[in-house]
């Protein structure tokens, strides 16, 4: 005999259709919602699929914007660098890469206007360095451009967000009915325990 079919006869007597007369209207409720959320988590994917390629699409459009909209320049630093975050200064011991710095710079704008002014540089850069800043239209310091990948992950962070909050709150939706549901079928139980003591013919004593 096969060695699943013990499991799939299982299965198929949970299933809301079963002829067994042993299962109770609670248990065929609670079987048709499991069906039911297993089908809303499979329908789900291709509508966050699709909401991963609209976000995908809209950060793309960003990202072209921003790359038309700003370009590189070279900046001089003016001073020594400071970390960007006020709870840093008191921690120069645990200063790594990932820590952000910010110094005085002066550059030129593509109008051929010098400016100076506060950017973010790489960390241990010294004064009189030159680093390369983006910089908009007005010639303002700005982050740099998104890039393609930015666009790749940001979608798929977007993609799975819809999915995996959806299929959750139709998971805890699932596991509330199956708590009450389980309660209810205890205390049914119970009661009709107590009530064979109480039947003609049955004594408990």
């Amino acid at each position: 005999m096969n060695a699943e079919q013990p499991l799939a006869l299982r299965l198929w007597r949970r299933a809301p259709w079963s002829g067994n007369p042993l299962m109770r209207r609670s248990e065929r409720v609670e079987s048709a919602l499991v069906l039911a959320v297993a089908l809303f988590v499979l329908v789900l994917i291709p509508f966050a699929a699709a909401y991963g390629t609209a976000t995908y699409a809209r950060i793309g459009e960003l990202a072209m914007q921003e790359h038309q909209q700003r370009h590189q320049v070279a900046a001089v630093l003016l001073e020594e660098p400071a970390p960007a975050r006020a709870d840093a200064l008191t921690d120069t011991a645990t200063r790594g890469p990932g820590d952000p710095e910010r110094a005085t710079a002066r550059w030129t704008t593509g109008t051929g206007e010098t400016r100076t002014g506060r950017v973010e540089v790489p960390f241990g850069a010294k004064p009189g360095e030159t680093i390369d800043i983006w910089i908009d239209s007005n010639g303002d310091p700005v982050a740099a451009p998104r890039t393609g990948s930015d666009g790749v992950v940001a979608g798929i962070v977007a993609a799975l967000t819809v999915w995996g909050m959806s299929s959750g709150v139709a998971l805890l939706l699932l596991y509330g009915v199956h708590r009450v549901g389980t309660r209810r079928r205890i205390s049914a139980l119970d009661r009709e325990w107590n009530d064979v003591g109480r039947s003609p013919g049955w004594s408990m004593g």
